[in-house]
C-alpha cells in the first residue's frame, strides 16, 4: 500500500525543483504544461507573469487531481519539469493514489486581480521546502492577509509543497483537534495545533494523518464502525528466528514503510504449502477476521509495541496465500518497550477522547 504516498515525492521533487529553478523557471514552465484537453489556458495564467507564484501554481495543480483529466495534466508535468518519481499507469487509476486536498476552482489563485507582491509567497515558499522550523511567523501571517486566503487554503497549499512537515488545518482534520478561530488563527496557533495532532498520532508523518482523516470521513458516512475489535501481530513474521520487519530489514517485506502486515504461515509451526484450506485447523490464525477500521496492534517479541494500526483492506478475506497482507493506515508508530499483558488491549490501548474516534495519545497506554 506504499503507493498512497507516492504524490508525497512526487510533488516534494517538483517543489525543490522550483525552489532551485526560481520564478523565471516557474514561469516559463507552467506555460508549457498540457492543462486543458481542449488547449486553453488555466486561470494561473490569466493575470501576466507576475501572478504566477508557487502557491497559486501547486493550488491549481491539486485542482486537477480527478481521474477525469489528472494523466493529461501531471504526466505533463512531469515532462515538462523532468519529475524522477512518475507516477505509473496503474497508479494513474488508482484514486487511493490522489488522496491529497483539492482546490475550489472559483479559488484557486493568491493573486488575480489584485497587486502582487510576488517576493510574499516565493519567501514562504521557499522556507516551507526547507520545513517549519524555516517558516518566518510574518511571512506565514502576512499571506493570510491576502485577499481569498484563509487558513484551509493557506495549510493545504503548505501540505502540498512539504508533506512531510505541514498538515491542512481544514475540515478532515478538525476531527481530531478543535481547529483554532479564525480570528485567532496566526503561525504560532497553527504550530500549536499541529503538535496536538501530533500528540494524538505519535511518530506518523502529516501525510499519513491526512489519510486517515480523508478515510475517516467516508467511513464515518458510510456508519462503519472504527476500534470496533483488535487484533495483534508480530513483526517475527516467521518466528523470532526469522528477522523483525518493521522497518530496515527487507524494503519488499517491511511493515511500516509498506502498511501492511503478514505472517509467515496460516497456523502456528504449519508453512503455506503444507495447509489444507478445506480441512480447516484449529491453530489457524484468524487472518480473514480483520476487517476495515478494525484495530491492529504490531508488536516484537512479548514486550515490545512497534506500532498501531487501522485496517483498510484484508488480502486474506479473498485466499489465504503468502504473498496477501493486511493493509493499514499508521496511527501510532511510536516503539514501547514494555506493553502491558495481551488480555489488559481491548481495555487499555485505545482511548476515545471525542466522539468515537480511535486516537492514541502518547505510547502504547
Amino acid at each position: 500500500m506504499r503507493e498512497i504516498y507516492h504524490w508525497t515525492e512526487w510533488f516534494s521533487e517538483l517543489a525543490n525543483k522550483i525552489a532551485e529553478g526560481g520564478e523565471e523557471f516557474l514561469i516559463d514552465r507552467a506555460k508549457r504544461i498540457d492543462w486543458k484537453a481542449d488547449g486553453t489556458d488555466p486561470p494561473l495564467l490569466d493575470y501576466g507573469d507576475k501572478k504566477i507564484d508557487p502557491f497559486s501554481f501547486f493550488y491549481s495543480l491539486a485542482q486537477h487531481r480527478s481521474s477525469v483529466n489528472r494523466k493529461l495534466v501531471y504526466r505533463s508535468v512531469e515532462k515538462v519539469f523532468n519529475v524522477k518519481h512518475q507516477y505509473s499507469e496503474e497508479q494513474y487509476d488508482s484514486n487511493d493514489a490522489f488522496v491529497f486536498p483539492t482546490a475550489n476552482p472559483q479559488n484557486l489563485l493568491y493573486y488575480s486581480n489584485v497587486q502582487a507582491d510576488p517576493k510574499l509567497l516565493w519567501n514562504l515558499f521557499r522556507s516551507a521546502v526547507r520545513g517549519l522550523d524555516s517558516v518566518d511567523p510574518k511571512h506565514f501571517d502576512d499571506a493570510l492577509e491576502l485577499r481569498g486566503v484563509r487558513k484551509a487554503k493557506l495549510t493545504q497549499t503548505l501540505f502540498l509543497i512539504n508533506s512531510s512537515q505541514f498538515l491542512p488545518c481544514d475540515d478532515k482534520t478538525k476531527t481530531f483537534v478543535d481547529l483554532p478561530p479564525n480570528d485567532e488563527f496566526s503561525w504560532k496557533s497553527y504550530r500549536e495545533w499541529l503538535q496536538k495532532v501530533h500528540d494524538i498520532f505519535p511518530s506518523c508523518g502529516p501525510y499519513e494523518i491526512n489519510f486517515f482523516a480523508y478515510l475517516y470521513s467516508l467511513w464515518k458516512q458510510k456508519n462503519l464502525p472504527i476500534g470496533n475489535k483488535y487484533f495483534q501481530v508480530s513483526t517475527n513474521a516467521w518466528g523470532e528466528n526469522g528477522g523483525d520487519f518493521w522497518q530496515d530489514n527487507d524494503p519488499e517485506l517491511d511493515f511500516e514503510p509498506n502498511n501492511w502486515v503478514f505472517t509467515g504461515g496460516p497456523c502456528k509451526r504449519v508453512e503455506w504449502e503444507d495447509y489444507n484450506e478445506s480441512k480447516g485447523d484449529a491453530r489457524q490464525y484468524p487472518l480473514s477476521a480483520p476487517r476495515p477500521g478494525d484495530v491492529i496492534l504490531v508488536k516484537t517479541g512479548q514486550l515490545q509495541g512497534r506500532g498501531i494500526g487501522i485496517v483498510y483492506k484484508n488480502d486474506y478475506q479473498d485466499r489465504l496465500a503468502e504473498d496477501s497482507r493486511i493493509h493499514v493506515m499508521w496511527i501510532n508508530k511510536a516503539v514501547c518497550d514494555d506493553l502491558k499483558p495481551t488480555r489488559h488491549y481491548g481495555k487499555t490501548v485505545v482511548r476515545l477522547p471525542k466522539q468515537d474516534i480511535p486516537s492514541i495519545a502518547g505510547v502504547f497506554l
